[in-house]
C-alpha cells in the first residue's frame, strides 16, 4: 500500500497542473502515464508475501466435502464443529445426534456418534434446536440400508465425538418447529421457519438465482447500478404507492388537522418506488446497458399468492435497440441463467443437491425436467400477440366474453402458457389503452387489432401467470407527451416532476431503447415449486400488521 501511495503522489499533492488537467483527456503527459502505470502495477500484481491470509472456521459443508472429495491426508484428524441439533437418538451404549449449521445441501445433516465418556456430556438440555460444539474425528461411514428417495441420501460421513459442550439451549416444550407446523404457523414464526430444510433450500436457491442473473448480465456487458428507493412520482401511474412523510410533519398535521406540508421534501410529496425503470432509462442513455436489483413497494390490497407489498425487481434497460425481439432475447437469457444456476449442479446437467429437498417426491422428475427444458437456450420461447391470445382464449373456452382491450385473467394466462407455449410464453403488442404512458406506440396497426398497440410484452409461465413485463420505450418526445395527456398526466406538478424524463432525456441524445422487469419472488416461486410468494422471502410484507 505504501508503494502504491508513492505512485499516486503526483495526483494527491496537486502536482497535476491546471493546463495538464485541461489537456489530459486528449493526451496525458509522460509523467502522468508513468504514475498510472506504476499505480496499475501495484494494483494488479501485488506482492503475495504482503497478502493477509484469512482462515475462517470450517463449516459443516466444508468439513464433509474435505472427506468426501478425498482431500484429507489419509490420517484421522481431530476437528471442531458447531451446529444445531436436528435429532437425538439415544441407545443404551451409544447416542446419535444429527447436526446442521445451515450449509449442508439437500436436507442433509452430519451424523455424530457419541460413546463412552463422550456420551456422558448429554443431558436434558441437548434437545432439537439447541446449539452445540463437538470435537471429534470425521470418518467414512457405511451406507445406510434401503433405497433412498429423492429427498434422502445415505450418510457416508460421520463424526466420532470425543468431547462436546452446549452452546445455546432450546426450550423444546414450546419450540414451534418441534412438530409439523402448518404453513400459516410458519408464516407467524418467520424468524424461525428458515431453520427448516426446505425453507433453507429456498433461500439458497434464491442466492443461486441472483448469482446466475448477475453473471449473465456481466457476460453481456451490463453495468449494475443503484436506483433510489424514494422517488418523486408513480412510475406506473396506477396510484398504488406509499407516501414518505417525516414523523414530525405527520404529528403536526394531525395536531393541526391539515394535510402534511412535506417540508422535508421542500413541499413536494415523495413516494416509495414502484419501479426503477425511469431512473434506469436515464442511466442506460449514459452506459448503454444497465440493470439493478431494487426493492419495490405497491399498496395493493390483493391477497393472492402472487402479490406482496414489498418485493424485489430485477430490472434492465438497453440503449440503441429498436427491436422488441432484442428485449425478449435478453429476458429469456436472464431467466434461463437463473434456472440453470438454481437447479443444476456446477454448470452440469445433474440436479443440484437442494433440488430433492425443494420438489415433492412425486413431482421431482417432472418439475425438474420442465425447468431444465426452460433453461435450455437452444431455441427462442414461443411468441404470440395479445390479439392472437384473445382469439385463442375465446376459441378454447367456446366464448366471446373476452373482448379486445380486456385484461387477461390469471387463469387465462396460465392456460396460455401451459397449452399454447407448453412452457414460458411471450405475449406481445398489447392495446395502448392497457399499458403505461412510456411504452412505444407501434407504427403500424396490428392485424386483427381494433385500436393502437404498443411494442410491449408479458412473459407468462405455466402454473404462475405473469413473471415479467417490458417494452420498447417511447423515445419520441411529442408522442410521449401526447401519451401522458391521454393517460391524464396533465397537472402542472406532474408535468414538472416528469420534465427530466419526458423532455430532457428525449432532447439530449435520447436514442431508441427498451427494457424489462422481472419479479424476483415470482421467479423464485416458479423455480422452487413454492406455491406462494410469501414463502419465498424472509419476513414477507403484505397488507396487515407488520410483525417483524
Amino acid at each position: 500500500m505504501a508503494a502504491r501511495h508513492e505512485a499516486l503522489k503526483p495526483f494527491l499533492r496537486g502536482q497535476w497542473s491546471a493546463s495538464a488537467r485541461r489537456t489530459a483527456s486528449i493526451r496525458p503527459g509522460p509523467a502522468i502515464l508513468s504514475s498510472l502505470r506504476n499505480a496499475h502495477a501495484f494494483t494488479t500484481a501485488p506482492d503475495q508475501s504482503q497478502q493477509r491470509s484469512i482462515r475462517l472456521p470450517r463449516t459443516l459443508r466444508q468439513a464433509v466435502d474435505q472427506v468426501e472429495q478425498g482431500r484429507h491426508s489419509g490420517e484421522e484428524q481431530e476437528i471442531t464443529v458447531k451446529g444445531w441439533i436436528k435429532s437425538v437418538r439415544k441407545h443404551a451404549k451409544i447416542t446419535f445426534i444429527d447436526l446442521d449449521d445451515g450449509t449442508l445441501l439437500g436436507g442433509q445433516t452430519l451424523q455424530t456418534v457419541l460413546k463412552g465418556s463422550a456420551k456422558d456430556v448429554i443431558d436434558a438440555t441437548w434437545t432439537v434446536g439447541a446449539a452445540v460444539q463437538l470435537v471429534g474425528t470425521l470418518i467414512s461411514a457405511r451406507p445406510s440400508q434401503g433405497s433412498p428417495g429423492p429427498s434422502s441420501k445415505p450418510k457416508l460421513i460421520e463424526l466420532v465425538v470425543s468431547e462436546g459442550r452446549l452452546l445455546a439451549p432450546c426450550d423444546s416444550a414450546v419450540y414451534p418447529l418441534n412438530t409439523f407446523p402448518s404453513v400459516e404457523t410458519l408464516r407467524q414464526a418467520a424468524h424461525l421457519r428458515f431453520r427448516r430444510s426446505r425453507d433453507a433450500a429456498v433461500l439458497r436457491a434464491r442466492d443461486r438465482i441472483e448469482a446466475g442473473i448477475a453473471q449473465w448480465f456481466t457476460r453481456n456487458d451490463f453495468t449494475k447500478v443503484t436506483a433510489p428507493v424514494i422517488t418523486s412520482s408513480d412510475c406506473e401511474g396506477a396510484g398504488e404507492v406509499f407516501q414518505v412523510i417525516a414523523d414530525a410533519e405527520l404529528a403536526d398535521s394531525r395536531e393541526l388537522g391539515r394535510a402534511p406540508s412535506y417540508a422535508f421534501w421542500s413541499g413536494s410529496p415523495a413516494y416509495l418506488t414502484v419501479s426503477s425503470q425511469l431512473h434506469l432509462e436515464a442511466l442506460s442513455l449514459a452506459l448503454s446497458r444497465v440493470w439493478s436489483f431494487t426493492p419495490a413497494f405497491r399498496a395493493e390490497h390483493s391477497a393472492t399468492n402472487r402479490h406482496l407489498a414489498e418485493f424485489r425487481m430485477c430490472e434492465a434497460e438497453m440503449a440503441f435497440t429498436d427491436s422488441l425481439g432484442d428485449v425478449l432475447d435478453c429476458v429469456q437469457g436472464v431467466v434461463e441463467a437463473a434456472v440453470r444456476s438454481a437447479v443444476l449442479a456446477n454448470g452440469t446437467h445433474a440436479a443440484h443437491p437442494d433440488a430433492a429437498t425443494l420438489f415433492d417426491r412425486d413431482d421431482f422428475g417432472a418439475h425438474l425436467r420442465a425447468l431444465v427444458q426452460s433453461g435450455d437456450d437452444s431455441a427462442p420461447w414461443p411468441r404470440i400477440s395479445y390479439t392472437e391470445a384473445v382469439d385463442r382464449v375465446n376459441r378454447h373456452f367456446n366464448t366471446s366474453s373476452l373482448s379486445w382491450g380486456d385484461s387477461l385473467s390469471s387463469e387465462q394466462e396460465r392456460w396460455l402458457a401451459s397449452e399454447i407455449g407448453q412452457g414460458p410464453l411471450f405475449v406481445t403488442d398489447y392495446p395502448a389503452s392497457m399499458k403505461p404512458f412510456y411504452m412505444r406506440l407501434n407504427d403500424a396497426k396490428a392485424a386483427g387489432a381494433t385500436g393502437p398497440t404498443v411494442a410491449c410484452f408479458d412473459l407468462l409461465i405455466p402454473g404462475l401467470g405473469e413473471l415479467a413485463g417490458g417494452s420498447l420505450r417511447e423515445e419520441r418526445e411529442e408522442v410521449l407527451l401526447e401519451q401522458m395527456r391521454g393517460k391524464g398526466l396533465v397537472s402542472a406538478s406532474t408535468q414538472e416532476h416528469l420534465r427530466w424524463y419526458a423532455q430532457d432525456l428525449r432532447r439530449y441524445g435520447g436514442v431508441a431503447h427498451g427494457g424489462f422487469g422481472i419479479g424476483v419472488e415470482r421467479l423464485v416461486s416458479w423455480i422452487t415449486a413454492t406455491d406462494n410468494v410469501r414463502d419465498c422471502v424472509p419476513f414477507a410484507r403484505t397488507q396487515g400488521p407488520v410483525r417483524f
